[in-house]
């Protein structure tokens, strides 16, 4: 839902926008590590789980029509691409 907000409101893009991207994603590569068939899944429900991240990010951001209509709606990015790297310390 982040990056859709961030799409469609750059100007909002900083900190309270990155964090929920970086700790969703640790936390998705945690569970990955545990359970590595997990991915299968995520792949399998991306475009219902985008179809759900639209219309919170609608809703979050209150969205005019005319602003909602701009957000792809199918899924523009693959899995790899959501999931990123996650910074190694």
């Amino acid at each position: 839902m982040h990056l859709i907000m961030e799409s469609v409101q750059p100007e909002g893009d900083g900190p309270a926008w990155r964090a929920p991207i970086i700790d969703g994603r640790h936390e998705i590569w945690l569970n990955l590590e545990d359970s590595p068939s997990l991915r299968g899944h995520l792949e399998t429900h991306l475009a219902d789980t985008y179809v759900d991240a639209v219309k919170d990010a609608i809703y979050v951001l209150n969205l005019p029509p005319s602003k909602a209509a701009e957000i792809p709606r199918e899924c523009p990015y693959t899995l790899d691409q959501l999931l990123g790297e996650l910074p190694r310390i």
